[in-house]
């Protein structure tokens, strides 16, 4: 019975100390990781540093943690079009010009028949596209009552900046009679791949009999979609002040994309506190 008990006690031991000096395969790929960063420091060279943070794993990772990773990129590659085969690609291109990873932009909506108009993902200007967008665009048509309008407005993009100026004329067609409104806006713009949504501020004037002595405010906000070609649409809601008297807008358009130019028909509404000019319209926008 001793001697039993003996023996039992023996393979005790060396399984104890197979177990301790046997490597973890759950604490592997920490060990692992301090490897490589230590040959890196070894080696002095940031290039070992860069390979072996690519290359280490957190000793954490599951394979649940794993798919979560993989569903929350591709929920960003929905949003923002980011094609990770097209960035391990563009990484490799030997005749990249410019590497920016941001916004960047066609040239216009549906450019070179490509289903879409923004892109969040490393890119090159050699690639066809670019890290600005915009448009200047006229428009114009019946506002109810005998009296028309004319517009012009401008549009500059930087990523998610955006810059807009516009000028409203509201004309009596039988009477010599104008009223004149200016938009100077700023704002940020969310762009993916087929919308933009934006919210802007800004300061209005209006020229009309007092001359231009009726400065104002405006906040807004504007959607556009891109859903096929060659369509555009694009909805706004405006709201603010001018002078003493409230200033309410909405408009809606669609538009259809031959090359970088947009045609549009839709409707516009512009109320003041008492008045308001509503009524169709039609117009054209240039995109670059």
């Amino acid at each position: 019975m001793a001697a039993c008990v003996g023996v039992y006690f023996k393979l005790v031991a060396c399984a104890g100390l197979a177990l301790v000096f046997r490597p973890s395969t759950a604490f592997g790929a920490e060990e692992e990781t301090k490897i490589d960063r230590a040959n890196a420091d070894v080696r002095g060279t940031a290039e070992e540093r860069e390979r072996s943070a690519r290359h280490a794993k957190p000793a954490d990772d599951t394979a649940d943690g794993g798919a979560d990773h993989d569903i929350f990129g591709a929920v960003l590659a929905g949003l923002f079009n980011a094609s990770p085969a097209a960035n391990a690609s563009s990484d490799s291109d030997p005749e990249r010009k410019q590497e920016s990873r941001g916004l960047l932009f066609l040239g216009y909506p549906y450019e070179a028949g490509n289903g879409s108009y923004a892109h969040y993902e490393k890119g090159s200007l050699r690639s066809g596209r670019q890290p600005f967008s915009g448009n200047i665009g006229i428009e114009g048509g019946d506002a109810g009552g005998g009296t028309s309008r004319l517009a012009a407005r401008s549009n500059l993009v930087l990523s998610w900046v955006v810059f807009e100026g516009g000028i409203d004329q509201f004309s009596e067609r039988t009477r010599d009679q104008r009223l004149t409104l200016v938009e100077a806006l700023a704002g940020f713009q969310a762009s993916g791949h087929w919308l933009t949504a934006r919210v802007h501020g800004g300061a209005r004037w209006l020229e009309g009999d007092g001359g231009w002595g009726n400065p104002g405010w405006d906040l807004g906000t504007q959607i556009q979609l891109f859903p096929i070609r060659p369509l555009v649409f694009q909805a706004r809601f405006d709201g603010g002040r001018v002078g003493e008297s409230s200033l309410f807008r909405a408009s809606a358009t669609v538009g259809a994309m031959l090359n970088r130019v947009e045609l549009f028909g839709g409707y516009d509404l512009l109320a003041f506190e008492t008045v308001g000019f509503y009524g169709p319209m039609a117009g054209m926008r240039v995109w670059y």
